[in-house]
């Protein structure tokens, strides 16, 4: 696969440039899969302090997601598009290397997204932002819509997504997208490359922006992103799943405790260890399919109640490397905090009816 980003390094500042200037660095899948790759390498290499994205061509930091790919999709592939997409900015934002937006030109759509995800923005006086997904009947698709609005506030945000409009560097500045005013143009590689090595000479090892907490082994192999991926682990078939969203896949699980038959797991479609990594803006998809996998169980088991429950690290009782919820449904004196111990593997054919049965009742 033709790298589609260069990596430059000096001193301890990385810079990661998008390299299709004729497509105005347009991210298609194997863009956004580099950028999370590279992404994940320098969060693990203690010689690299600041990381700088910025586009090349000179028109453009990133004119959005590659519409000559999206075209051509179907569901499945589209959902996985977006899961990649927001995978790699999740990456981004919660680095524990900062990240600095050097923006020159446009930053639209998908691109203005990746903007958002990062630590601090430099940008020219010629450079243009906006969302115009609004203008072609869609909305941002890689976390944008959450990230501005904590951004700049809710009614400058919505302004912006509801209108489809472009605006400038200077009302950027104004509304608080930039991290310093615009720059001449001539100006800002030097103030990009002054910012980022003052950012790397205080970002040493344990001065990152927090600690990632890990417990996956060296070559450890998710059965969830497989299932994530539209695939089926060596548990779980895809009879086995009841929801599948652009962000969040929610699947009866394969161990069962004695008194609580059928319950579910919910999952994010990026990969994230832990609580502690799982973006903030991902809490709204997962709170709604929690929801809709509850009111399922609700109509499809008549149970009394619905308990979710989540775990975080070996001391907390988590035993799959990838974030999860448990949905169970409840009935009175089942015991389910007593009987742990007490969980073994469901019988195939009983997943495959209890998925079933959630499916027909899904609102």
């Amino acid at each position: 696969m033709a790298s589609l980003i260069e990596v430059l390094d000096s001193g301890r500042v990385r810079t990661l440039v998008l390299n299709r200037p004729d497509q105005l660095n347009a991210l298609n899948s194997t863009v956004l899969q580099q950028l999370a790759d590279q992404v994940r390498l320098a969060s693990n290499n203690s010689s690299v302090g600041c990381l700088v994205i910025r586009g090349a061509g000179g028109r453009a930091f990133s004119a959005g997601a590659d519409l000559d790919e999206i075209r051509g999709l179907d569901a499945e592939s589209a959902h996985e598009f977006i899961s990649r997409g927001h995978e790699a900015m999740s990456l981004i934002e919660q680095s524990v290397v900062p990240v600095l937006a050097q923006v020159d030109g446009y930053a639209l759509g998908g691109g203005f997204e990746l903007m958002l995800a990062c630590h601090v923005v430099l940008a020219s006086q010629r450079s243009q932002f906006g969302l115009p997904e609004a203008r072609i009947g869609c909305i941002p698709g890689f976390g944008g819509t959450q990230r501005l609005g904590r951004s700049i506030g809710k009614a400058a945000a919505l302004h912006l997504m509801l209108t489809g409009e472009r605006i400038d560097a200077s009302r950027a500045w104004e509304v608080g997208l930039l991290s310093a005013p615009p720059i001449p143009e001539e100006d800002l590689s030097a103030e990009v490359h002054r910012t980022a090595a003052l950012i790397a000479s205080g970002s040493g090892p344990g001065h990152a922006l927090w600690m990632p907490v890990r417990h996956a082994p060296e070559g450890w192999q998710c059965p969830f992103c497989e299932i994530a991926r539209g695939g089926e682990s060596e548990r779980t078939t895809r009879s086995a799943v009841i929801i599948e969203g652009p962000t969040m896949t929610a699947f009866v699980a394969s161990h069962w405790w004695p008194g609580n038959p059928g319950h579910a797991l919910v999952i994010p479609n990026a990969h994230f260890e832990n609580l502690y990594e799982f973006p903030p803006e991902l809490g709204v998809d997962l709170v709604a399919v929690t929801r809709r996998v509850a009111l399922a169980m609700k109509a499809a088991y008549a149970c009394d109640g619905v308990s979710t429950r989540q775990h975080n690290e070996p001391g907390g009782g988590q035993d799959v490397w990838h974030f999860h919820q448990h949905v169970f449904p409840r009935w009175a004196n089942d015991r389910l905090y007593e009987r742990h111990q007490e969980r073994a593997p469901a019988p195939r054919c009983a997943i495959e009816q209890h998925a079933a049965s959630l499916r027909e009742r899904l609102t």
